[in-house]
């Protein structure tokens, strides 16, 4: 099912409109045409009214409610998202900025894509090497060489002394021992 809606603004700017309904899942299309799915259990776990209204505890056990709770009908009006749902006679009101807010698609929210790599077959050819004097004569390298490993999570010195103290040297570069 989906849902046409008459734009109406937020404070994020972002407007439903429109919303398709699937099996596990709403579909939000945004003003912006981006889109943003949210989980029916995502959704009413997060209804404003299972926290406490003034301590901000969550008040709603997730467990009084089945997998298969679903919306047995969903409507926008003003700047509200409504559900009624199938289990327990409730009815959750969203805010259109909140959904904003707190979309977790990766459709619309890059500020939680990791910088992180993942490693295959081919990282072997592609680890980054640093030159150890430069690494400890050069700030410029050793940020570079600081911002690879915490990328990847493995570099490797080029022209290290096979030292202990070599090693400790290099340690005592980035941060106190």
């Amino acid at each position: 099912m989906t849902l046409s809606v008459t734009p109406n603004l937020n404070t994020t700017g972002k407007r439903i409109a429109s919303i398709q309904q699937n099996v596990l899942s709403l579909l939000v299309e945004w003003s912006d045409e981006t889109v943003s799915e949210f989980h029916h259990i995502w959704l009413r776990d997060n209804c404003p009214t299972a926290f406490h209204i003034d301590t901000q505890e969550r008040e709603f056990d997730l467990l009084s409610v089945s997998e298969d709770i679903h919306p047995l009908s969903v409507e926008v009006s003003d700047d509200f998202l409504h559900i009624e749902w199938s289990e327990g006679g409730h009815r959750s009101c969203f805010t259109q900025s909140w959904l904003a807010e707190h979309s977790y698609s990766d459709l619309v929210n890059e500020r939680h894509a990791s910088a992180y790599e993942s490693w295959d077959s081919a990282f072997v050819n592609t680890i980054y090497h640093a030159q150890y004097e430069a690494v400890m004569d050069d700030d410029n390298a050793l940020y570079q060489w600081m911002v690879e490993l915490d990328k990847s999570g493995l570099t490797l010195i080029d022209g290290m002394p096979d030292s202990t103290d070599s090693t400790v040297l290099l340690a005592s570069r980035i941060d106190y021992l």
